[in-house]
């Protein structure tokens, strides 16, 4: 099967909602706190989250239907 019509995978979506929320949360710490973070310390601890959730959930296949 080709990639671009390949199922997505259940990784994708826990590791994207992982990366938002934690992006997030750095949101409210920079608008509700006197702490400023560095970009670097934002940008690598977004992709650390992502990547630990990422790599802890179980991979499942969505199954894809067509809409005729």
């Amino acid at each position: 099967m080709n990639r671009i019509t390949s199922p997505a995978s259940s990784t994708i979506t826990w590791a994207t909602l992982a990366g938002f929320g934690a992006s997030f949360v750095w949101g409210l710490v920079d608008t509700f706190t006197d702490v400023e973070p560095s970009l670097g310390l934002v940008g690598a601890s977004v992709a650390l989250a992502s990547g630990i959730v990422g790599k802890l959930v179980t991979e499942k296949q969505y199954k894809m239907t067509l809409i005729k």
